[in-house]
């Protein structure tokens, strides 16, 4: 006897649920996976996907196939039994329904669309895809994503599916047998799968919560709830929100117990980290506002149901989410008083959040996402008077054209009237004239003492300098340090020194060959330059690979 034929099942989206079904799937050994996942496609086509699980093990599990997108799945198999689809649903932004038209065999293949996080997004696919049984999935199974193909599977494993619409052109006894099939092939993968007579019912548990807290914080830019509730006017805002959500799932089907709204309130305050759709608004990324708030209304209008607080909300998260995403953006700090220059800023918009594994492009006029500029890093130049480094190390500038006297000086005659310093460097308050303004200072008496000071004011603002040997190296003045640290400053003529020479390099190097030849003996009692001549040698970087992790 031929064994049976195995099922043929595609999963689009390279995220936690996709991961987690297409990983107990192919443990039944009675299905052919083949995973859609285009970020680090090449990482999960020859390792496969890393789990780790209390209840099931680790393990690091290859699908059959994997591929970047559903088009290339398309050829894989003649056709697909079911097709799970957990993308991200943004109406506004693609056709989702477009995402999965490849790979979409009519009035064969079973389409399974995750709405774990999302409400009403089952009409459009219904409309695209009259003949296909479309199944509507709720997950409480708890994962964590702790790599790029790497997870961890918390707690729970329960997962609920069942038909949205009873009133389609499919019979329910063809939506009852699919839904039964997938749960029965799911549980021998050890999955808590159920079916669900009203899949609506677990959709509004999940949603109504979520549904009253994530858009007001982010019209109130509160990402924490018990924050938000304590401004004025929002927890009426909220509750009243929650009665509407609960008034419209009762007119489809659904009841709940009396503390629901209590412990929906509880369970959303103490979440501790921003939402995704928080973590979207922060980010400049296209929220999910047609699924949020859109599907909400449009159930209303069908069931007669009055709900203008969402809709009210709705007008506002939509308004703030198209803003949002054109704010222009902001441009670069000027630059600081100290003369150091901004960092540099792209003016590229902020990586906006790649679209889900298997997605297609957005559509003609949508936003794209484009990537961030990275910051440029900041080179600090050569010390005042050095070259750029080279092989050698810095080389000196070529020397000035001397001068009688120091440039820095020239023209202080003039303020000699505003301040001027006593011996120890210190300023005094000049001599006033009758008229109360300082009397100029006049006369080469003057002059000389002016200069006096301002060479002693040299001095003190230097303060005093710890002795180091030439070979010294400052992070600060690379290369470059003061001849003048460890001397003794003899009293000069200021006019009569080139200062420029003095502190040049040539000032600091070594008797000339010339010099040698005519006196052998010349500088012998003075230390060695060797070690300040020698060239910098630059320390040697270690090149290390990464390796692989072994299946």
């Amino acid at each position: 006897m031929a064994p049976p034929p195995r099922l043929r099942i595609l999963s689009v989206g390279g995220n936690a649920i996709s991961a987690f079904l297409s990983w107990r799937l192919q443990a039944t050994t009675s299905c052919d996976v083949t995973l859609v996942w285009k970020s680090g496609f090449d990482a999960v086509s020859q390792y496969g996907v890393s789990f780790k699980s209390k209840a099931f093990g680790n393990e690091r599990f290859k699908p059959r196939h994997v591929v970047r997108a559903p088009e290339e799945a398309s050829s894989r198999e003649n056709a697909y039994d079911y097709v799970i689809l957990c993308v991200k649903a943004l109406p506004d932004v693609y056709d989702l329904a477009s995402v999965i038209e490849s790979v979409v065999t009519p009035q064969h293949t079973c389409i399974l669309v995750n709405t774990t996080n999302t409400l009403g997004i089952e009409a459009h696919l219904e409309q695209r895809y009259p003949t296909n049984v479309i199944l509507s999935l709720v997950s409480n199974v708890e994962i964590s994503q702790t790599g790029p193909s790497e997870f961890e599977h918390l707690s729970s494993s329960e997962i609920y599916v069942g038909a949205t619409n009873k009133s389609s052109s499919i019979p329910t006894s063809i939506q009852s047998d699919m839904a039964a099939a997938l749960a029965m092939t799911l549980n021998s993968g050890q999955v808590d799968c159920k079916v669900s007579d009203n899949i609506r019912q677990e959709q509004f548990d999940r949603m109504i919560g979520p549904i009253a807290f994530h858009p007001a914080s982010v019209v109130f830019e509160t990402p924490n709830h018990t924050q938000l509730l304590e401004k004025t006017g929002v927890r009426p805002l909220v509750m009243g929100i929650i009665d509407e959500m609960m008034e419209l799932a009762s007119a489809h089907g659904c009841s709940f117990p009396s503390d629901f709204r209590d412990k929906t309130v509880q369970r959303m305050i103490a979440l501790d980290s921003p939402t995704t759709m928080y973590s979207d608004f922060q980010g400049r990324r296209p929220m999910e506002v047609e699924t949020f708030l859109g599907s909400p209304i449009k159930l209303a209008i069908e069931s007669n149901v009055r709900i203008p607080r969402i809709e009210t909300m709705y007008a506002m998260l939509h308004h703030v989410n198209i803003t949002n995403q054109n704010k222009p953006r902001q441009e670069s700090p000027p630059a600081s008083v100290m003369g150091q220059p901004p960092p540099r800023l792209s003016s590229a918009p902020p990586q906006q959040r790649p679209m889900m594994n298997g997605g297609p492009p957005p559509m003609r006029g949508s936003r794209t996402p484009s990537g961030m500029g990275m910051p440029t890093p900041q080179r600090r130049g050569p010390p005042p008077g050095m070259m750029p480094r080279g092989p050698g190390g810095p080389m000196p500038m070529p020397p000035p054209n001397r001068v009688q006297r120091d440039p820095s000086l020239e023209g202080l005659e003039e303020f000699s009237h505003l301040v001027v310093y006593d011996e120890q460097g210190e300023p005094t308050i000049p001599h006033q004239n009758g008229n109360g303004y300082p009397e100029p200072a006049s006369g080469p008496a003057a002059e000389l003492t002016l200069r006096e000071r301002e060479l002693a004011l040299r001095q003190r603002r230097r303060g005093p300098v710890p002795s180091r040997p030439a070979t010294a190296f400052d992070e600060e003045d690379e290369d470059y340090f003061d001849p003048m640290d460890n001397m003794a400053i003899p009293h000069i003529d200021p006019d009569s020194v080139d200062m420029m020479s003095m502190t040049s390099r040539r000032g600091r190097k070594g008797p000339s060959h010339s010099q040698l030849r005519k006196n052998p003996e010349f500088g012998i009692n003075t230390p060695p330059l060797e070690a300040a001549a020698r060239p910098h040698q630059p320390s040697t970087a270690t090149l290390a690979g990464n390796a692989r992790a072994n299946v």
